[in-house]
């Protein structure tokens, strides 16, 4: 499947709006545990703004990967076996971010061997991926800002919570200065989605508020009947070089954090550094109070 067309699709295909590229013509497709759906494209042509439709129609989708794949034109089987083969533009979506490193499917060997000894091959040429400009775009550079109710997306905008709040980069806890009280960080390996830092923080608050009924009872001292309830949440997405990331994080705190200790713009890991994008923050409406 050494054809130079498919490099020529690739190479002049270009980049529909909202998007920006990750990579250009490899021979492997993204292979990502973010992975939403996979689409034959209809239109019998690589055409990555029918790829950027299927993403954008899709709320979890942040990123897509378009290939041309070598496919067998009749199912293989003891019948059929090594049939001949056809080519397939295809699209595949992802909830993060997706680079080069991702672009690990380099196809795979279907059997039955035929009377020659030989397997079908599935190949993958000309792969492009894109990546949404907003999902990937060093939020360094955003100034923060409160979304409007009519522009908040449905897959963003939470029951319970203000916001989002669209921030710079991660907030920063150790800011001097800075009253909050941070609760913890988790990181979530699941397509990006800040419903389940909503979850985990009313699943907190409610622990917390029971240990502290208990706690109040037995000793009922204003020390005993003090806890601390998650009102307030970061989350955020840690990219490399290449824009890949792998899950995103929740930060939960105790209190609204300022928008301006909200300054961590990258972390460095040992040889590696991320940088800090997707960056959003909600506020528990109405607050509570962490007394008995």
């Amino acid at each position: 499947m050494e054809y130079p067309a498919y490099s020529s699709f690739a190479n002049g295909m270009h980049t529909p709006d909202s998007y920006v590229r990750a990579f250009v013509d490899l021979n492997a497709a993204v292979s990502s545990p973010s992975y939403l759906a996979l689409y034959t494209l209809q239109t019998d042509a690589y055409d990555s703004d029918a790829c950027a439709k299927y993403c954008d129609a899709n709320p979890a989708c942040v990123a897509f990967n378009i290939f041309t794949s070598r496919d067998p034109s009749l199912e293989p089987g003891p019948d059929c076996p090594n049939p001949p083969a056809t080519i397939n533009f295809k699209c595949t979506l992802f909830g993060e971010p997706i680079g080069p490193d991702q672009a690990t499917n380099v196809g795979e060997m279907q059997p039955p061997a035929d009377e020659h000894g030989d397997l079908f091959v599935v190949r993958i040429r000309g792969s492009n991926g894109y990546n949404k400009l907003d999902k990937v775009a060093p939020v360094g550079s955003v100034t923060p800002t409160l979304l409007s109710v009519e522009s908040i997306p449905n897959d963003l905008a939470l029951e319970g919570y203000d916001g989002p709040f669209r921030l710079p980069g991660a907030v920063n806890a150790s800011k001097p200065g800075t009253t909050g009280r941070r609760i913890g960080v988790q990181l979530i390996d699941y397509v990006y989605d800040p419903s389940l830092c909503a979850c985990l923080c009313d699943s907190i608050t409610a622990a917390r508020k029971r240990a502290a009924e208990k706690a109040c009872a037995l000793h009922g001292d204003a020390y005993a009947c003090a806890w601390y309830p998650c009102n307030f949440f970061n989350t955020f997405n840690l990219a490399d070089d290449d824009n890949s990331s792998f899950g995103f994080y929740c930060a939960l705190y105790s209190n609204e954090m300022p928008i301006d200790t909200a300054d961590v713009l990258k972390v460095t890991d040992g040889p590696n550094t991320y940088h800090v994008t997707n960056s959003w923050s909600y506020s528990r409406d109405p607050e509570v109070v962490g007394l008995m």
